[in-house]
This record gives structure tokens, C-alpha cells and sequence, in this order.
């Protein structure tokens, strides 16, 4: 069972909620801290209750370097981060992962690991090294300064010991190979820990499957094998072909290691198909434009049916800025496939978009996104979730049988979402947009906590839209240029016979150009 962090933690004296004390009452609360230890060293998304506690606690008390070694001891050695029964080299990687907030050094991981290895010191023990390091007093220093996000470390992946049954590591030609020999329906499984450095796209055939042995989930995420950019090639690390399936398996951009940006270097990307399927795997930092891409009949790439599933995808390392003209800032999902079930993902610090649902004309966008969980922890974002109809096209795009329901955002006290669920996309592109007509977007929340945004929910370029029982707490701040409102509709012509929910505001989302509101 999960256990708050008031539980993980009890040397904490009192638990608090977010409501309880201004954030501003004792100075920075480290949101993107606080994210890292759930999605480094337990493997998810925050529960409620723990986020409350934590943002509660550091804005009563205040962010010191004491106080973030005790959050750290207190995750690493909580009862829930050892029912993972990782092994010595599991443990290791995923404290340096949160705790130092970079990949281990080869020398300093084969010394932890050998002396817990050997039993010459506890867990306990190790923690407490690595937590009281000079190292991570300079890194304290830096999450309880002024900026709200400290990004990821720039070392490359380290190679580990493999353990158990399948492919045991080494180069993408090797694993391409593999995949390439095995029949239609066959899988190629990755012994856990194994790290395979991609050197140049890998391409899953269809309907082949790529799995590490076992489906480690990524609650699990230290021990899934591992699929690592190993130079700045400006492609996906890997593609799905028609009914390909990637399960339990880690795939790492590496933009800490590469950090500039490539616009098509994405991590994963289904090309359309039935059956395409990407679950129950960690997706982390991209450096292209989006994490996870989805492709559709919209691409010319006919997507009957995709699922997406039980994925943690972090995005720590992106930008919310734009350098030469360029933007490089990431989405976590994005969906074009006419027929996607986009289902009890967790995303974490995207800097476009953290899902986002594009036209698939000419087919109709029926996809499902469903139980989801976006956070915008430490990196600002233009949208948590947003159905976008795109430009270009001067048509109504059908978005009949599409649905974004039950999903929750929220954000970090100190960072944004410029619109929190946007049906539309005036509010980018202005009087340029394409409208879409019909999508459903019901009951979705904060899970009780506050995003900060701009806009709260916009409806705007989309018709017969239905926007009900959405339970939203909102901070709504002067962020981007678009009416700063909780729910507002636009009304110059853009969201005709919609069914709304009490609340909704006539406004305008374009700019005295034409152009679009979204921006700062």
C-alpha cells in the first residue's frame, strides 16, 4: 500500500496542507524536489495526501540544505521504497538519481555497491554517505535557491550487470538484429538492468514485441532494461512499426548528456497500425519536441487502434524558452492516432504540452485519454492537457467519440500551466486555427490540490464541445496574454452549441493581430 509522506516521513512533527500555509510565508518550496523523489525513487506520480504534506511542510518551514538530506533519507529508506526489493546496484542508481540528480560515476557506484554488496554497510548507512555529501549540500543550495526547476545531471548512463534471461546489453545494431530475426508475434526480451546504447534509430518490425523479461512496471523502473541515446542522431531512439509493442522497458533521451535540442529527436514513436502499443515503461528526457508520439491516418499512417498505458514519462531536462527563433520545449504525450486509448499515464514537467490530442483528418479522432495524471512540478508548461485541432487546413476537423475524462493536473505553488485544458487551439493560433467539432471533456480534477494557470479551462476553435463536471482548484495568475479566467468560451463564432458547465466566461482568445493569446 502506498504510505503517505507523512507516514514515510515521521520525524516530520506535523502535517500540513497546501491551503494550510502561504507558500511565501518561509520562502521556496522545491516542487521539482518533491517530484523527483516520487518519480526517482518510488517510481510515480505523487500521491495527493504526500504533495500536501510535503509543500505544506517546506513552506511552513522553509527550504534548507538540512531539510532537504532529511526528505531524501526519508524516501530512501521509507517502508515503500523497500518493498521494491531492488538489488544493491537498483538501490544505488535510483539515490543518485534523486539524491545527487545525476547518473552514478563509475567509481563511486562500484564503491556503494561493494560495500552493500558485502554487507561492510547498510542501506541506512549508504544513504546517510550519500545524503551528507559536500556533493549534494552544493546541490541543496541550488533547490532552495530562486529557480524552480534544477533540470538533470549531464553524466551518460552507466553500463550495469545484467541479470537474468534475454538480450544483456550492448549496441542498438545488436538489438536491431535481433528484432529483425525474430518471426511476427515473437518477442525479444531485455535481461533486467541491461543498458543498450542507440546509436541510430531502433525500429521495432510489426508486430513484434520488446520487452524486458519479467514487465518490470515503473514503479520498478531501476530494474527495466534500458534503451539509451548514445549520440545526437536527430531521430526517434525508437519507432514502433503497424501492431509493435514496447513493454516494461526504459527509454532515455539522454538531454542532460546531448543538451542540444534536435526538433525530431523524440523518444518513442508509434507509426499508426493496430494494436501498437507502448505500456508499463519510463520515458525520460527527451530532446525533441515531444516524449511520445502517435501517429495517425492525419500522417498518412492509419491508426485502427493504439494503446498507451501505465507510463511514466519525465521531462526534467526541457525548456520552457525559446533560443534563434526556435522553441525547445517538450510534450509529454501527443496523439494523433484516430483510435488511441491514452490511459493512466503519469507526466511530469513538460514544457509544451503534457498530453495533447491533434486532428486525424480525414479520419474521425475518437481516441479515449482517460486517468491520467499531468504535473507541472518545477517546468513551466503552455497546456496540461489540450485537443488540438492544428491550422492550416480551413476545415472543421471531427472530434466525435473523443474523450478526456477523469484525468487530474497540477502544478507546483511556484510554476504554471498557461491554460490548464484548452478544447481548441485559437488561443496559439489565433484567427490562423482550424475549428474541431465534438470532443467530450468531463470530470477531470486537481485531485484537491491548485494548478496555477492562466486560463483555467478555454474552449476555443471548438464546436458542440461538451465541458461538464470538471472539478478544478485554480490559482489564476497574470501568466500569458489570455483572458485570466476559470473557464472562458470563445465568442466570436468558435465554440458553437457546446454544453458547458456552470461557470464558463464569453471571451476572446485571439490577440489585436489575429494572432493567438498563448505566451508571455
Amino acid at each position: 500500500m502506498r504510505r503517505t509522506i507523512c507516514a514515510v516521513l515521521a520525524f516530520l512533527s506535523t502535517c500540513l496542507s497546501v491551503g494550510a500555509t502561504p507558500a511565501t510565508a518561509a520562502g521556496k518550496v522545491p516542487a521539482q524536489f518533491f517530484a523527483k523523489l516520487y518519480s526517482e525513487a518510488l517510481g510515480r506520480m505523487p500521491d495527493p495526501s504526500g504533495w500536501s504534506a510535503a509543500v505544506g511542510d517546506f513552506a511552513a518551514k522553509g527550504c534548507t540544505p538540512d531539510r532537504v538530506r532529511d526528505f531524501a533519507r526519508g524516501f530512501y529508506t521509507s517502508a515503500e521504497f523497500m518493498a521494491l526489493n531492488y538489488d544493491a546496484e537498483e538501490r544505488v542508481l535510483a539515490l543518485y538519481r534523486d539524491a545527487l540528480n545525476r547518473e552514478p560515476d563509475r567509481s563511486g557506484f562500484d564503491h556503494f555497491t561493494g560495500l552493500l554488496t558485502e554487507g561492510a554497510r547498510s542501506w541506512p548507512q549508504i544513504v546517510d554517505a550519500i545524503v551528507s555529501s559536500g556533493e549534494l549540500a552544493s546541490l541543496a543550495a541550488t533547490i532552495c535557491g530562486s529557480s524552480t526547476s534544477y533540470h538533470y545531471g549531464t553524466a551518460p548512463a552507466l553500463t550495469l550487470t545484467p541479470k537474468g534471461a534475454g538480450f544483456a546489453g550492448g549496441t542498438g545494431e545488436q538489438l536491431q538484429a535481433l528484432l529483425d530475426a525474430t518471426p511476427e508475434g515473437g518477442t525479444v526480451y531485455l535481461a533486467e538492468k541491461a543498458v543498450v546504447r542507440v546509436g541510430a534509430m531502433l525500429v521495432i518490425p510489426p508486430g513484434r514485441t520488446l520487452a524486458t523479461t519479467g514487465t518490470p512496471s515503473p514503479r520498478e523502473y531501476a530494474r527495466q532494461g534500458r534503451l539509451v541515446r548514445a549520440s545526437s542522431f536527430g531521430e526517434p531512439v525508437v519507432r514502433l512499426q503497424s501492431g509493435a509493442r514496447l513493454r516494461g522497458v526504459w527509454v532515455d533521451g539522454q538531454r542532460g548528456a546531448y543538451t542540444n535540442f534536435t526538433l525530431n529527436a523524440i523518444n518513442v514513436q508509434l507509426m499508426g497500425g493496430d494494436g501498437t502499443e507502448v505500456s508499463g515503461s519510463k520515458i525520460s528526457d527527451s530532446r525533441g519536441w515531444s516524449s511520445l508520439l502517435a501517429l495517425g491516418s492525419g500522417d498518412n499512417r492509419p491508426c485502427p487502434r493504439a494503446v498507451i498505458s501505465g507510463n511514466l514519462v519525465t521531462a526534467y531536462s526541457s525548456e520552457h524558452v525559446m533560443h534563434d527563433g526556435v522553441g525547445r520545449w517538450t510534450d509529454g504525450i501527443s496523439v494523433s492516432c484516430e483510435n488511441a486509448v491514452v490511459e493512466g499515464n503519469g507526466i511530469v514537467d513538460a514544457t509544451d504540452v503534457g498530453i495533447v490530442l491533434f486532428r486525424s483528418s480525414p479520419a474521425t479522432q475518437r481516441s479515449s485519454v482517460q486517468g491520467n495524471v499531468v504535473l507541472n512540478a518545477g517546468n513551466a508548461a503552455y497546456g496540461a492537457i489540450v485537443v488540438d485541432p492544428l491550422y492550416g487546413g480551413d476545415v472543421t476537423h471531427d472530434f466525435t467519440g473523443a474523450t478526456v475524462s477523469g484525468n487530474a493536473f497540477w502544478t507546483g505553488p511556484d510554476t504554471h500551466a498557461d491554460i490548464g485544458i484548452a478544447a481548441g487551439t485559437r488561443m496559439w493560433f489565433g484567427e490562423r486555427a482550424d475549428d474541431g467539432a465534438g470532443v467530450s471533456v468531463r470530470d477531470n480534477t486537481t485531485n484537491g490540490l491548485t494548478a496555477v494557470v492562466g486560463t483555467g479551462i478555454a474552449v476555443g476553435g471548438m464546436n458542440r464541445a461538451t465541458v461538464q463536471g470538471n472539478d478544478l482548484r485554480l490559482s489564476v495568475r497574470a501568466i500569458s496574454s489570455c483572458p485570466h479566467v476559470n473557464f472562458g468560451v470563445d465568442q466570436e463564432g468558435h465554440a458553437q452549441d457546446g454544453d458547458f458547465q456552470p461557470g464558463a466566461t464569453p471571451v476572446d482568445f485571439t490577440n489585436p493581430s489575429g494572432g493567438g493569446c498563448i505566451g508571455h
